[in-house]
């Protein structure tokens, strides 16, 4: 087993562990054609309730975030290209934009490398994909991509990222030192 498959599995057993309480953890996932070692899915229909009362203009409440985790060593322009298209693509099949009550559906690309050029940090970090749903008038979706590098911990993520970074990164010990360790001489 090469040293990166053994630091990606390590990987997911962390991140498996990080979304059992909130989140439906499943190995070997096909959503959309595409085939992801780990996915983490959470969906929300219950119907909207104010004060205990059950909402009478609308009666489903639904939102969902999933989260699909991908290992690629190499990671290069072009392969981060396809895969802001299979965000696109999975987003399309699982949003449920006509659906009532429909809130929000979060995609989230978890693509796991080894050495993350600061070209493709650039464009990560520019990548913004978000779609309201004007004509049915029913909430909206994003794609949000988050990309850990292996080699240092580090974890980047695009402009609608961040809360998935955190959530990321909850409990997992970062190998580069903060700046304020550095100020205060502990790193």
């Amino acid at each position: 087993m090469s040293e990166f498959k053994e630091k990606f599995d390590e990987y997911l057993d962390k991140q498996a562990e990080i979304h059992a309480a909130d989140f439906q953890v499943q190995r070997n996932v096909v959503q959309s054609g595409y085939a992801f070692p780990m996915s983490a899915s959470y969906r929300n229909d219950d119907p909207r309730y104010m004060l205990g009362i059950k909402g009478a203009l609308q009666d489903e409440n639904l939102c969902g975030e999933y989260c699909f985790f991908a290992p690629c060593e190499q990671l290069t322009e072009e392969k981060l290209d396809w895969y802001f298209e299979a965000g696109n693509t999975i987003r399309d099949a699982l949003t449920e934009q006509s659906a009532p009550g429909h809130q929000f559906t979060m995609i989230g690309l978890v693509l796991c490398t080894e050495g993350f050029s600061p070209k493709l940090h650039r464009k990560v970090r520019r990548h913004s994909d978000i779609k309201r749903y004007k004509k049915t008038g029913t909430g909206w979706s994003e794609v949000r991509i988050c990309v850990v590098d292996l080699a240092d911990g580090a974890v980047y993520a695009n402009a609608d990222g961040d809360a998935l970074r955190r959530r990321l990164t909850k409990g997992v010990p970062q190998t580069k030192p903060s700046i304020w360790a550095k100020l205060l001489g502990r790193a």
